[in-house]
């Protein structure tokens, strides 16, 4: 179209263009339009073939999960789908940025203290305690501090720990992808403990992927039922059998009414009528024919469900958490809380045999900041 214009904008020039030329110009626009469909019909094409393929990839894998699915046993299956739908959350549980920076802080006279997150070198920076070493290259990666600190690490292999490069890896199985942060001592039990065990401590955090995290959870939640099972613990909720009975009959009423046995039916009326009786005010209107031996409304339904909704479980006052049962279990003994500390430490390592923990890593490593 823009060369038609062209012609004809010629054409109201001096000299008209031949009709060769015009000839030629139509030609060649004609053959440039007809290309031009050509690549956007072979583009679609392409698009629903990969399209027809992806469907048909995705339809084949359904397929060949509810062929297995029907070959395992229920157990099975439910795992298999527990694992399918806990796969599709990886992304949103991993963390999106790198654990370690591997940001070099050196003292005034140029000796390495240790490495830390670019975030806690800008802060050092933006408070005036340490200015960025230029090493000539664009990432600058190193500190200098302006003042002399008051502690430094003197055991060696505290040391190498905290000045050593760190990968940003599963300490598991080497995955670079889709990381999250374990904590070896359970956080529950770790933001329990006292300051010095836990603040500036991170040798007791690690890098895991998705699935080993899965594997490790599952193992920590079962050593943790086993430490709190030693204390008598009180249930979190006082449960008043009857009303939890009244409120489950009424609820399976309301949803499933027309797929219960009618003997089922009359079973759940009787023990919602009976409550009803005894515990709604006289000058109820739902009250109204309940004596009788006649179907329930869905109002006098859906009135016992709401009046047992907060009244079949209550708070128990009496209840501790099972991690500060296990904490206050150590008494604030300084040898006590270091041996619960490395039996976590040994657990993780006895469950999970990491083959990439950082350089440095020890059971016997230091449990709190500070000297040791």
């Amino acid at each position: 179209l823009r060369i038609l214009k062209k012609v004809k904008g010629s054409a109201m020039g001096k000299l008209p263009p031949p009709p060769t030329a015009l000839i030629a110009t139509l030609v060649i626009a004609s053959t440039i339009a007809i290309i031009g469909l050509c690549y956007s019909s072979r583009y679609n094409d392409i698009s629903n073939k990969r399209g027809k393929q992806a469907r048909r990839k995705s339809k084949k894998s359904k397929n060949s999960y509810r062929l297995q699915a029907q070959q395992l046993p229920s157990h099975l299956v439910r795992a298999m789908e527990k694992d399918r739908n806990r796969s599709k959350k990886y992304k949103d549980l991993a963390m999106k940025s790198p654990m370690y920076d591997n940001v070099r802080m050196y003292d005034a006279a140029g000796e390495l203290l240790c490495t830390i997150s670019k975030k806690k070198g800008q802060w050092y920076v933006n408070k005036g305690l340490a200015s960025w070493i230029d090493n000539g290259d664009d990432d600058v990666t190193s500190i200098r501090l302006h003042f002399e600190p008051k502690a430094r690490t003197s055991r060696t292999d505290n040391k190498e720990y905290v000045t050593t490069d760190k990968l940003n890896q599963c300490v598991v199985c080497g995955s670079e992808e889709l990381h999250i942060r374990h904590y070896v001592v359970p956080f529950v039990y770790r933001s329990l403990l006292p300051k010095e065990y836990k603040s500036h401590m991170s040798h007791d955090i690690v890098i895991v992927c998705a699935k080993c995290h899965v594997e490790c959870s599952r193992e920590t939640h079962l050593r943790m039922n086993e430490l709190e099972s030693r204390y008598a613990c009180q249930p979190q909720f006082l449960v008043d059998q009857r009303l939890l009975q009244v409120h489950k009959f009424a609820s399976a009423l309301l949803k499933w009414r027309k797929k219960l046995p009618l003997d089922r039916i009359a079973e759940y009326e009787d023990v919602i009528r009976r409550y009803l009786i005894e515990e709604i005010d006289e000058d109820d209107s739902l009250l109204t024919n309940l004596a009788s031996a006649g179907e329930l409304t869905s109002a006098q339904v859906q009135k016992a469900l709401e009046s047992t909704a907060e009244t079949h479980r209550v708070p128990n006052p009496k209840y501790v958490p099972g991690s500060e049962l296990v904490i206050n279990g150590l008494g604030g003994d300084e040898n006590k809380i270091a041996e619960f500390v490395r039996d976590w430490r040994r657990h993780f390592v006895a469950v999970m045999a990491p083959r990439n923990l950082p350089a440095g890593w020890s059971i016997n490593y230091s449990v709190k900041c500070g000297p040791d």
